[in-house]
């Protein structure tokens, strides 16, 4: 609607708005544009940016993504952090982000895309349709700030050999300042979107130092990611990196060279959230962290099957419009 745009500057600076008063995870710059803000999960900027679009529209175009847990008291600011009362289930997290690899449009959600009979006549086919959501250039606008999360931003963790964006997302603990909850990292590539969210089924904060969803669920994320990528199953190969290229060295002997190459490709809901708002992750651009274990699903965090207490779940759901590495999964 041309109300927020990228370089729309944002007031970063602490302070109330109307009784509620997000805080930053540390030291941060008073005035960031929205793009900044994203990038690097700034929480007073994010709840700014809702303020200034509107409460109401907000929830209105979450139910429009499918977003079905909204209550009457998640009306308020902390919205904009992932304050709410049911949270999200990963399914609809992951089915929501593919609005941005698919052009402004969202597949249906399902679980089945076909099934055949023992002649392999197909007896059921998906016929679910999308719709659109967003223009395609706002969706190529956030394709480009989420793919940024994930190069120099807090979702550097979760980085893979092929173009991929994300958002990291951590909700506060009861005890507030510093402590976690929920941890997500929603992630996409042109042909699979996957939300991962790690938690306590008994909705008790985590344990342990750094807890983050960029430094938790993205390497979860990762992990899963770069064991689909090493099968083959996606259309799209790993870059060459820029240094991948054949080198001669200087002969030590006349007509003899060596040559030096290389190439490194390498739902159950979950607990309930309540009004408490996520916490800013610090700045991550440290070398990619090592990935947990196959994703599997769980809540909510700023705008997937039944797991163990602590263990991280997955959703995912793929645009309609490429090939996917395998069906359509739900959890």
């Amino acid at each position: 609607e041309g109300v927020i745009k990228p370089d729309s500057v944002m007031n970063n600076k602490k302070r109330s708005f109307n009784g509620y008063s997000p805080d930053n995870y540390s030291a941060r710059p008073e005035k960031v544009t929205v793009s900044e803000a994203l990038v690097n999960s700034y929480n007073v900027a994010s709840v700014e940016i809702l303020n200034k679009l509107g409460v109401e529209k907000a929830t209105k175009f979450l139910a429009d993504c499918g977003i079905t847990s909204l209550q009457k008291e998640d009306n308020n600011l902390a919205l904009g952090l992932g304050g709410m009362t049911r949270g999200i289930s990963p399914l609809q997290m992951a089915a929501a982000y593919t609005m941005f690899p698919n052009q402004g449009k969202q597949p249906g959600i399902h679980t089945v895309t076909r099934v055949l009979d023992a002649k392999n006549k197909v007896i059921y086919k998906d016929e679910t349709v999308s719709q659109r959501l967003i223009s395609s250039g706002s969706a190529k606008t956030m394709d480009g700030i989420l793919k940024s999360v994930v190069n120099a931003g807090t979702g550097s963790n979760a980085r893979v050999a092929i173009a991929s964006g994300g958002k990291t997302g951590t909700t506060e603990g009861a005890a507030g300042k510093n402590t976690s909850r929920d941890l997500w990292y929603v992630g996409y590539t042109s042909e699979l979107v996957t939300a991962v969210w790690v938690g306590n089924s008994d909705n008790a904060e985590i344990k342990g130092f750094g807890t983050y969803g960029g430094t938790v669920a993205g390497p979860v994320w990762k992990d899963y990611m770069n064991r689909l990528i090493n099968q083959g199953l996606f259309k799209e190969r790993p870059a060459r990196q820029e240094d991948d290229k054949e080198e001669e060295t200087v002969p030590i002997q006349p007509e003899s060279s060596d040559q030096v190459g290389e190439s490194a490709p390498d739902p159950t809901l979950p607990p309930s959230q309540t009004g408490n708002q996520d916490q800013t992750e610090p700045d991550d651009n440290a070398d990619e962290g090592d990935g947990a274990s196959d994703t599997s699903p769980g809540d909510a965090e700023k705008p997937d099957s039944g797991t163990e207490a602590g263990d991280p779940g997955a959703g995912q759901a793929q645009p309609p419009d490429t090939s996917s590495p395998s069906e359509d999964e739900a959890a």
